[in-house]
């Protein structure tokens, strides 16, 4: 049994423990006088919870992030010399910031459809899925003058099948013919082209900027309502020809309401190149966000394989190096065009 002047210091302790009055009704059930066992019964239970529930917490917490690192492959594997010699601290900063960029929604569209796509027998997974504001306020995405272009396809076309079915005029492109489309689907325009930073051919394919595609088809006045963008890498010489180069086409994402962004990062910190590639997407993600564009839905992507997760110098969780980002227009647009080709990365970005 315990003695009646060691209760009230159990109730104190128990309100001290209990910041958020989860517990605290205990406390008056002391205060009532029912038999001093049933009450030293309830102070028991009370600080058991108390005492005891925090810690498992913390431990399921650490044994989580202990697991969530111990499946975390290092991009970088060299000494701490070697990384001191390859990286800057703005290199650091660089990284932070793109992974904050692609992991971090900063606005909210209801609904979202996930559009065409495939489900994966071995994984039970969904594979091809793009995602889709479809809220009238944002912008128009189905029905008559409902335009999309659609930078690289899958062997089915099934998202330009389902935007064709919804009412949207589709034009899609990619450097290889759908194995699986036998025959035109209605509502889709298909042209064995790619986009790259020039015009051009090579290896026997044809390369064209985008503002060349969308020129190409009359569509130099028009509201591109959805832009998928899924090119393997190729990504970013879009979108260095459209936001970072000098005179070198039409800015035509101004027309573009909506973008379905799948983004590949490099993990060979090692190479000249891929260091340059972060500085490449640190400074465009800067430029959408001063266009107005803002991330609706962040995921990895699940088209590109198995997921894994690695560990980026300076970055204090795991991360992906591959993001399928939805990007709607909904902020102020804020960019200076006069500053469009001015902006100097700190390593000089080739062809």
């Amino acid at each position: 049994m315990i003695p009646a002047t060691v209760l009230p210091r159990l109730r104190n302790l128990i309100d001290k423990c209990d910041a958020k009055g989860s517990l605290r009704y205990v406390s008056r059930v002391l205060a009532v006088r029912w038999t001093r066992q049933v009450a030293a019964a309830l102070a028991g239970i009370a600080l058991m919870v108390c005492l005891v529930l925090p810690a498992s917490r913390a431990v399921i917490g650490r044994t989580r992030r202990r697991w969530m690192y111990s499946n975390a492959i290092p991009v970088f594997t060299g000494s701490v010399e070697k990384e001191t010699a390859l990286l800057y601290d703005k290199d650091y900063e660089v990284f932070r910031s793109v992974f904050d960029w692609l992991e971090t929604p900063t606005a909210a569209c209801e609904p979202v459809l996930e559009l065409g796509g495939r489900l994966d027998p071995r994984t039970n997974a969904s594979r091809g899925r793009v995602p889709v504001c479809v809220d009238p306020s944002r912008t128009v995405t189905a029905g008559p003058g409902c335009l999309v272009y659609s930078l690289g396809v899958g062997p089915e076309m099934e998202f330009e099948r389902a935007m064709a079915g919804r009412g949207c005029e589709v034009h899609a492109f990619d450097p290889v013919r759908p194995a699986k489309v036998a025959r035109m689907i209605p509502g889709v325009t298909f042209y064995l082209a790619a986009v790259h930073r020039l015009d051009g051919t090579m290896d026997g394919r044809e390369w064209r900027t985008f503002d060349a595609l969308v020129d190409d088809n009359g569509h130099a006045e028009r509201t591109i309502n959805f832009l998928k963008v899924d090119i393997d890498f190729g990504e970013v010489y879009m979108l260095v020809q459209q936001l970072l180069d000098t005179d070198e086409g039409r800015l035509a994402l101004d027309q573009v309401q909506q973008i379905c962004l799948s983004v590949h990062l490099p993990k060979d910190l090692e190479q000249f190149s891929n260091l340059l590639l972060f500085d490449v997407y640190d400074s465009v993600l800067q430029i959408f966000h001063e266009l107005g564009f803002r991330v609706v839905r962040s995921e990895p992507n699940l088209d590109d394989g198995p997921l894994q997760q690695y560990l980026f110098p300076g970055v204090e969780r795991p991360v992906y190096l591959s993001y399928k980002l939805l990007l709607v227009r909904t902020g102020r647009d804020v960019w200076d065009r006069l500053e469009r080709g001015t902006k100097h990365l700190r390593r000089e970005f080739v062809h």
